[in-house]
């Protein structure tokens, strides 16, 4: 799963299938604010049982990182370099709602009024579903527990640098399929969602046409993996033109060569 969105669904044997109640986040995964040093502001995640049984929530905090190698971490809230959960609040902590029941969950951001806080930071806030308490008698149950994590981004300032770096191009074998892969990682200070696209040309230059590879979102020192699937070129020389666009006039791309045996 691409790290702009978040659901894991947990499974924990307690011989008869129990849920905690089918919760759903309604709106965004991820909340961006644009803010200033000693700015603040407030946002609203609402939840949704959309089971058939009433639902117990915990909301807690997570830092989030992830690189290209598919590594995803979360840690304790405020130990990432660039995380924003000690600047957040939030209301309430455990909700219980029977079936079609909607609540919030508010929050509130305050910048610290630090003139040197400068891009992106961020962290998650998380959304997971308590099992139902286990019932004498029943023996062997699953209880299955739905959880999500929603980014919420702040970027302080209007100067923060744009800057990507392209590394680790590799032409690999998967399930049959020729996987060509380039690492792309944001070494500025401010979040980028790229349109990412790469044109092949053949040894003589001749353009085989541009190939997407999506829109990602990626922080200050995190990374992420472009694949484009090569499976039907014929053995020989190729070349790359590489391009991510950040918006406005924020445009990176790279030449590789590469060739197929």
């Amino acid at each position: 799963m691409k790290p702009n969105a978040f659901l894991w669904l947990c499974l924990f044997f307690v011989g008869t299938l129990e849920t905690t109640g089918q919760i759903i986040v309604v709106g965004d995964l991820a909340h961006d604010h644009a803010l200033v040093p000693g700015g603040g502001a407030r946002g609203t995640v609402t939840l949704q049982n959309s089971g058939e049984r009433a639902a117990s929530i915990r909301i807690y905090q997570n830092d989030y990182f992830f690189d290209a190698s598919g590594k995803n971490l979360y840690g304790e809230p405020g130990t990432q370099a660039r995380s924003n959960a000690p600047w957040i609040r939030f209301s309430p902590q455990l909700i219980t709602l029977v079936p079609g029941e909607r609540q919030d969950v508010n929050y509130e951001i305050a910048v610290p009024d630090d003139p040197t806080l400068s891009g992106t930071y961020w962290s998650m806030l998380m959304v997971e579903g308590q099992p139902p308490p286990e019932e004498k008698g029943k023996g062997l149950s699953i209880s299955v527990v739905m959880r999500y994590g929603i980014q919420i981004a702040t970027t302080v300032g209007h100067e923060a640098s744009v800057a990507l770096a392209f590394t680790n191009p590799r032409l690999t074998a998967l399930n049959d399929r020729r996987i060509f892969t380039l690492d792309i990682e944001n070494t500025g200070d401010r979040q980028v969602r790229p349109e990412i696209w790469a044109e092949f040309f053949t040894a003589a230059g001749r353009s085989l046409g541009k190939f997407p590879a999506g829109q990602r979102r990626i922080y200050p020192g995190t990374s992420i993996r472009a694949e484009w699937d090569l499976t039907d070129l014929e053995p020989g020389a190729y070349r790359a033109l590489v391009i991510t666009d950040c918006g406005e006039d924020d445009l990176f791309g790279t030449n590789l060569s590469f060739e197929i045996n």
